[in-house]
């Protein structure tokens, strides 16, 4: 399982800057490989390309 959370930078200096974590609790290579791209699909979506 991959967990994302996103918050704004402390200093908040800029708006859109965001914090990004990412634990990855996952043993089975392929569940995570999948997981991952969901993860880096949704940063993508938050922060841009």
């Amino acid at each position: 399982m991959i967990r994302v959370h996103t918050a704004l930078n402390e200093s908040q200096e800029q708006e859109n800057q965001v914090r990004i974590k990412v634990k990855h609790v996952q043993t089975d290579e392929e569940a995570a490989y999948a997981n991952l791209e969901e993860a880096f699909s949704y940063i993508k979506g938050v922060i841009g390309e």
